[in-house]
């Protein structure tokens, strides 16, 4: 009687739940995936990482850029355009 029951259950699979003729693995465990669900997760968890990484970078730059427009760029164009451009390094350059 033990060896038909341990072969019944054996033969049962660990994908589907024991109501619907699976094995039971537990109480609130799941069951064991295999190794090519393992390496799906393993891509999807990757390609989730480079999507991340390349957002940060993303965010990153284009901050960099606004912020030397501002306060690099857009301050030298306004002191170029000065009119009194040339005698104000004229008079900084005599004060050395």
């Amino acid at each position: 009687m033990k060896e038909k029951y341990l072969k019944i259950k054996k033969k049962k699979e660990k994908d589907i739940p024991p109501r619907q003729g699976g094995k039971y693995t537990g109480f609130g465990n799941k069951p064991l995936h295999t190794s090519h669900d393992n390496q799906n997760d393993s891509l999807a968890e990757f390609q989730k990482k480079k999507k991340d990484y390349q957002q940060g970078w993303n965010y990153f730059l284009i901050s960099t850029v606004y912020s030397f427009n501002d306060n690099i760029i857009k301050l030298t164009s306004n002191a170029v355009r000065d009119p009194n451009f040339t005698q104000n390094i004229e008079n900084h350059a005599e004060s050395f």
